[in-house]
């Protein structure tokens, strides 16, 4: 002031937050299907979430962003985050984010494998996809009315299909088996194989009211490969010089 001396205002709280985001960035579902929008970022502690959707005729959203398909079309899931003004004691909008959402129908199935060629006593997992990367088993894993996963292979003895619980003796019905592990037994070739089938056909979840999809995969087990001459299993062979050895294997 005019007398020198400092004035000094109430200290007030700053916070620096990363950004708002809502994940994924995109979702995929196929009609009665779910899925659960997380965020990351924003103010810390979280506060309070309000969540909204563009269009109620195309996807419904609750207060905790669980999504869910209700008709064929795009739409968006709107996050805002709010916060008590410290002043005015009102609720103001800290930050806001979305995301889109696209509600479609299943065309076709495909299996989606990492690998078709592999060894014997090797095992690797299997799942279904739609037609495009979007359509995960996210998009239609747990619609309701469901859909069910119908696994089979050309020969048995070549390679086996199991569940992915079944190290733990626990068998899952055949509307959670959208993902399965195929174990290489013997050597040979193998048609891998998988049937969805819609348990009401009137949900339109899939297109022209189809009661089933299927496709099927070509998969290759060969033999470990190791030495058949010499018989002894060894890391190193030691010759003389001069020598020769005539080295012979399974393949």
């Amino acid at each position: 002031d005019k007398r020198g001396q400092r004035i000094n205002s109430a200290p007030q709280q700053i916070e620096v937050f990363p950004p708002f985001r809502l994940l994924p960035r995109k979702v995929t579902l196929i009609i009665g299907a779910m899925i659960q929008i997380t965020s990351e970022g924003g103010p810390q502690p979280q506060s309070n979430i309000i969540f909204s959707i563009s269009d109620e005729k195309i996807a419904s959203v609750n207060s905790t962003g669980l999504v869910r398909g209700v008709a064929i079309g795009n739409g968006t899931v709107t996050g805002l985050v709010q916060a008590v003004d410290a002043e005015t004691g009102k609720l103001v909008i800290v930050s806001q984010d979305k995301v889109e959402v696209e509600v479609v129908q299943l065309t076709a199935v495909r299996i989606r494998a990492p690998i078709t060629r592999m060894k014997t006593g090797t095992q690797m997992p299997v799942y279904v996809m739609g037609i495009t990367s979007s359509q995960t088993p996210f998009s239609f894993g747990n619609a309701v009315p469901g859909l069910t996963f119908h696994w089979s292979v050309t020969k048995r003895d070549t390679l086996d299909i199991k569940t992915r619980h079944s190290e733990a003796s626990f068998q899952l019905p055949a509307k959670y088996n959208f993902a399965m592990d195929v174990y290489g037994r013997v050597k040979g070739r193998t048609g891998l194989k998988v049937v969805v089938k819609v348990l009401d056909p009137a949900a339109n979840q899939f297109y022209n009211m189809a009661r089933e999809l299927s496709d099927e995969i070509q998969i290759q087990v060969f033999d470990k490969l190791h030495l058949v001459t010499p018989e002894v299993e060894a890391e190193q062979i030691l010759m003389s010089p001069n020598s020769f050895i005539k080295l012979q294997t399974n393949r």
